[in-house]
């Protein structure tokens, strides 16, 4: 589990001094949300909410979570630690006899401008989620991706499941180019990821052809650029998965990246107005 950032969690709305917190990781169900606050605002935080009530369905569990007591706890949690840039966690865990709803910030890497600019390098891991829908923690799976990371420098690694086909990322979506088409896996095969969504959306206000469809590792060489996207990389070209190389100064990948920052600064004034 990830370190606590901050002096202060709220477990169960209660406030709590993370030095005496203990998080232990436990094979109870865990339902979690990870959401970006910027300039003290909780990045698309109803388009969280909808994924976190849509993952309690899937996974059989009773909501336990409204908008306006969620959103509020986040905040008041952010003024407490004096944090207004940084990743905020949302867990619920289920143990036999109670669910705890446990509110923290955790340590975040953002990635440099160096990162945007000329990519990072990504490589591939034979796993698959299981109900990839739900956003249900999965331990054995992070940690091997964690290990794999750490072990050959790459920043995210990219999931092969049992059909050879390429999904998702570990902790992120992935989004191809060839054209003027963006191409990315179908959304039943994969954990829809916000900042994903949000870039379906700008690319059909733009015009933009997205295609759906299954795609193995030996297909990608074909196109012509790819991105990652994901709560902290925001939209991050990749350079490179294993040995294919892509381009990073890819126009039409820019254009996208240029239009979500400019989504999250018009989201960002509209809930401080």
């Amino acid at each position: 589990m990830a370190a606590i950032r901050g002096e202060f969690v709220l477990i169960n709305g209660f406030e709590q001094n993370s030095q005496s917190t203990t998080l232990e990781q436990s094979n109870n169900t865990v339902i979690y949300e990870v959401i970006r606050l910027t300039d003290g605002i909780p990045l698309f935080f109803e388009d969280h909410l909808e994924r976190l009530i849509n993952s309690f369905k899937i996974a059989g569990k009773t909501v336990l979570a409204t908008a306006e007591v969620l959103e509020n706890r986040i905040k008041t949690l952010a003024k407490k630690n004096h944090i207004d840039e940084g990743n905020v966690m949302i867990r619920f865990v289920f143990n036999q006899s109670a669910t705890d709803q446990i509110i923290y910030f955790v340590p975040h890497s953002y990635p440099s401008e160096t990162d945007y600019m000329h990519g990072v390098r990504v490589g591939l891991l034979y796993r698959e989620r299981i109900n990839p829908e739900a956003k249900v923690v999965n331990q054995p799976l992070r940690d091997e991706a964690n290990r794999m990371i750490a072990s050959q420098n790459l920043y995210e690694v990219l999931l092969v499941g049992k059909e050879n086909n390429i999904t998702e990322g570990s902790r992120s979506n992935v989004c191809f180019l060839k054209n003027k088409t963006l191409i990315t896996a179908p959304p039943d095969k994969v954990l829809k990821g916000i900042t994903w969504l949000k870039t379906l959306d700008i690319c059909r206000q733009k015009g933009i052809a997205i295609e759906f469809r299954n795609y193995s590792p030996d297909k990608i060489s074909g196109f012509d650029a790819a991105f990652i996207t994901g709560t902290s990389p925001k939209l991050l070209p990749i350079a490179s998965v294993e040995n294919i190389k892509f381009d990073t100064q890819n126009a039409l990948m820019h254009m996208l990246m240029h239009e979500y920052d400019e989504l999250i600064a018009s989201y960002v004034k509209r809930k401080k107005a």
